[in-house]
């Protein structure tokens, strides 16, 4: 795909992350950010909360106004 550095940078700890049988979702503000990016969260961590809330929770710079779900295998994947 043209990349040629690696995926973290040198001196970086890189943990194994066990999934799990977990829902994972990423959250978003449109036209600010993307749906993908590195940064994920479990769904049941945000269920029931509002955007403002989950804004506060993460310190995300802004309050987010779209979510996605996504399908992790339970495998482990790097993090």
């Amino acid at each position: 795909m043209g990349y040629d550095l690696p995926p973290v940078a040198a001196g970086t700890k890189v943990y194994n992350v066990e999934a799990g049988n977990h829902k994972y979702a990423r959250v978003f503000k449109d036209g600010v950010n993307k749906p993908k990016s590195p940064f994920i969260l479990r769904a049941d961590d945000i269920k029931g909360l509002s955007a403002v809330e989950i804004a506060e929770k993460y310190a995300l710079p802004q309050i987010p106004d779209k979510i996605v779900y996504l399908k992790i295998p339970r495998y482990t994947f790097r993090g």
